[in-house]
């Protein structure tokens, strides 16, 4: 599975992007795209897993694999400082699509 341009083909790498981690185990919970790495990461699983799925969560999810891909999010390194440190306004579109996963993964969106 992709998230943003990392290749998710491990379970320690699903591990880590679901507990809000690098790959290399540091808390990365306070950045923004690690939060919405974490909940597409959740979403696409549900999906994958037969959940059913409205178009809002939908839109959601194609949007927050263009946002990680825009910045080649890898799960490594910062993304609130640096070369790929996200806009304020892509940091708050992120907190958006971030929390809207959030509803969705926890059944109350759709």
């Amino acid at each position: 599975m992709y998230i943003g341009k990392e290749y998710v083909d491990t379970c320690k790498k699903a591990v880590a992007l679901l507990s809000k981690q690098d790959l290399n185990g540091k808390s990365m919970s306070s950045d923004p795209a690690y939060n919405l790495a974490a909940q597409l990461m959740a979403a696409v699983l549900n999906v994958q897993a037969g959940a059913g799925i409205c178009p809002s969560a939908a839109t959601a999810i194609n949007q927050a694999q263009a946002l990680l891909t825009k910045y080649n999010f890898n799960g490594s390194g910062s993304y609130t400082s640096g070369a790929n440190k996200f806009s304020a306004a892509d940091a708050a579109l992120a907190n958006q699509l971030a929390n809207t996963l959030d509803l969705y993964n926890n059944n109350k969106l759709c």
